[in-house]
């Protein structure tokens, strides 16, 4: 579970800000390099990260946080905005 990235308060469409459109790519580099790679939890135990998809509500901050996640994770599905993940429903 992933919250959008830093919003503009001030305007009417409270879209994403220049550092919340960074957020979101540093996130999604992030995910990219641990779906990458075996995680370990001890010296005998690994595990895979797989992301099985992208799922964001119809708000505009979120639709556009899933939009560069998707753009940096090449292979996994964004899927329609559903607005029943909105805050508030």
């Amino acid at each position: 579970l992933i919250r959008h990235g830093q919003y503009d308060l001030d305007s009417d469409e409270k879209g994403l800000t220049d550092r919340g459109r960074e957020q979101s790519r540093l996130l999604a580099l992030r995910l990219q390099g641990m779906a990458d790679q075996v995680q370990r939890d001890s010296p005998k135990k690994s595990f895979s990260i797989a992301i099985a998809g992208i799922w964001s509500s119809d708000v505009l901050r979120a639709r556009q946080t899933a939009e560069i996640l998707a753009r940096h994770l090449p292979g996994v599905t964004l899927h329609p905005p559903d607005p029943v993940l909105a805050e508030g429903q």
